[in-house]
C-alpha cells in the first residue's frame, strides 16, 4: 500500500480523498505543456530541486505573496472584493546561485501556505512553479526532460489528476497559512533577498 499524501505545515486541507501523487500533461493555448504535479510534502524540497536542475540557465526565482493588511484596507472596498499577492523576482541566476538561495530556504517555502515560489528561464518557456496548496506546475517547451525526471523519481501519469481543489466545497474547505514559528519568516526572508537584488514586479489579483 502507498504512503499517505502528506500536506505541508501551512496547508490544511478537510478531504484528501483520492489525492495521491502522480502528474498529468496538458497543452496550453499558447502551445507549450502544461505538467501538473502532486509532490507529497516530505519529498517536496528533493522534487523541486531535481527539476529546477533542468530549467536552462541563466534564470530568474519568483515569490508570490499575499499583500499586506494595510494594503488590502486599502485596495478592497468591501469583503466580496478579490484579494491581492505580491510577486517578486530575482533575475540573472545560475543554477548553482539558485541551489545556494533554495538551501537557504526550502524548508520554508516548501511548508510555508502563503508563499509560492518557482524558477524559470530566461529563454523561452521553461518554469517550475510551486502554486497555492503546494501543487507544482511545470510549464515547458521541452516537456520530456520533466516527464523523464518524474518518472525517475516514481511519479506516474494520471490524466486526469486529481488534485485538492476537486475535494473543496463549503463543507471540505481548504486553508493556506503563514508559518509564526519559524525564523526567519516569509515576509524575512523577501527582506533579506530584497539585499540580493529580488525586486518587486508588480501586485496582483490572486
Amino acid at each position: 500500500m502507498s504512503a499517505p499524501f502528506r500536506l505541508a505545515r501551512g496547508v490544511r486541507v478537510a478531504d484528501l480523498s483520492g489525492i495521491r501523487e502522480g502528474y498529468a500533461l496538458a497543452t496550453a493555448a499558447q502551445g507549450h505543456a502544461v505538467i501538473t504535479v502532486n509532490v507529497s510534502a516530505e519529498r517536496l524540497r528533493d522534487v523541486v530541486a531535481e527539476l529546477a536542475a533542468l530549467v536552462v540557465a541563466p534564470g530568474f526565482l519568483v515569490l508570490q505573496v499575499g499583500s499586506n493588511r494595510a494594503i488590502e484596507g486599502e485596495l478592497r472596498v468591501s469583503e466580496s472584493d478579490p484579494l491581492h499577492e505580491d510577486v517578486h523576482y530575482l533575475d540573472g541566476l545560475s543554477h548553482e546561485r539558485f541551489r545556494g538561495i533554495f538551501a537557504r530556504y526550502a524548508d520554508l517555502w516548501a511548508h510555508d501556505g502563503l508563499i509560492q515560489f518557482g524558477f524559470g528561464s530566461h529563454a523561452g518557456v521553461d518554469e517550475v512553479f510551486v502554486g497555492p496548496y503546494k501543487i507544482v506546475h511545470v510549464y515547458a517547451a521541452d516537456p520530456d526532460k520533466y516527464v523523464r525526471t518524474l518518472e525517475r523519481l516514481g511519479f506516474r501519469e494520471s490524466t486526469p489528476l486529481r488534485t485538492v481543489w476537486n475535494n473543496f466545497s463549503s463543507e471540505t474547505p481548504g486553508q493556506r497559512s503563514a508559518l509564526a514559528d519559524v525564523e526567519p519568516t516569509i515576509w524575512q526572508a523577501i527582506e533579506q533577498l530584497e539585499h540580493e537584488g529580488l525586486y518587486f514586479a508588480e501586485r496582483r489579483e490572486s
